[in-house]
């Protein structure tokens, strides 16, 4: 019970093992030590990790799809990175020394659906159909106006961007993702590839770069048209991701590679659990050690009443 509730203040509400320690002594009239949380809500994470990455992996890779993120955090003995694969229902972390996807795409290996990505080199690679994501795209060309607001070829690609997807996105949202009411919208992306060829002619460098992308990604940016469920954006992993960009402003320490997986595993069953509207704490104080077992036969619970 009390590894629960170190656990439940570290990964949910973020608090520093210095301020669990003070919360303990100030409700529980408890002293513990700094490390002493620290252990324990490793000896938790250790618990689970297994099961775990087992349960919400399969899950996952009987997903259609299965977008890939990460974000730098600094490590012991420099930078590490973390890896957050999910489909917006089920989450897992991972850590690696160097930004190399080779880890993250072994763990990968032998999944059918589709990988959701940034522009990552990294992956252009990968034995998988791929959906890269134009939140990126459209965020990176927004930034380009932003640092130059008098270049009239980045501009004029915003424009085209937006007439573009202006309606393919308001019918995602009508019709959800079905490729049925996307196929309208083939013969306005030929022209849209059309008309960057005559922006490219006199554009900037910079412009250029970002036409030099859309027409490098023209299959795998529009890979959400041929399949039914395939998200045009990459959303739910930054999301996932959000949650460590915070933790590590609060905490401002260095990380241990090699031994962060014990927090990830909870990690995973956190954001897992708030995907699914279950509780953290709900969960790591019934007993079980299956979470998408607990998810499931939560969900059977209100479905009944």
């Amino acid at each position: 019970m009390k590894s629960a509730g170190f656990a439940y203040n570290r990964v949910e509400n973020r608090l520093s093992y210095a301020m669990i320690a003070a919360q303990t002594r100030e409700l529980l009239g408890i002293e513990v030590s700094k490390a002493h949380i620290r252990v324990r809500i490793d000896e938790l994470g250790d618990y689970y990790e297994k099961g775990i990455q087992k349960g919400i992996m399969s899950e996952l890779f009987h997903s259609p799809f299965i977008g890939v993120d990460d974000t730098s955090i600094k490590a012991v003995d420099g930078r590490g990175y973390i890896w957050v694969i999910t489909n917006g229902t089920y989450f897992a972390f991972t850590a690696t020394h160097s930004r190399e996807a080779k880890q993250v795409l072994d763990t990968l290996n032998g999944y059918g659906g589709t990988l959701l990505s940034d522009f990552f080199p990294g992956f252009d690679s990968a034995p998988f159909h791929q959906q890269k994501c134009w939140s990126h795209l459209i965020k990176d060309i927004n930034n380009g106006i932003w640092r130059s607001p008098f270049d009239k070829s980045i501009e004029d690609l915003g424009s085209e961007v937006s007439t573009l997807m202006a309606p393919i996105i308001a019918d995602a949202r009508r019709f959800g993702l079905s490729k049925y009411h996307f196929n309208k919208h083939r013969k306005s992306i030929e022209g849209f590839y059309q008309r960057l060829e005559r922006i490219d002619n006199s554009a900037s460098s910079e412009t250029k770069k970002l036409i030099s992308r859309i027409m490098r990604y023209k299959e795998s940016l529009f890979r959400f048209l041929e399949l039914d469920g395939i998200p045009w954006h990459n959303n739910a992993s930054e999301l996932g991701l959000r949650h460590i960009a915070i933790q590590r402003k609060i905490s401002n320490t260095l990380f241990q590679v090699d031994s962060i997986h014990y927090y990830l595993a909870l990690l995973g069953i956190f954001q897992t659990c708030r995907a699914n509207n279950c509780s953290f704490l709900d969960f790591l104080v019934s007993g079980q050690r299956d979470v998408v077992a607990y998810i499931k036969s939560q969900k059977r619970g209100r479905a009944k009443k």
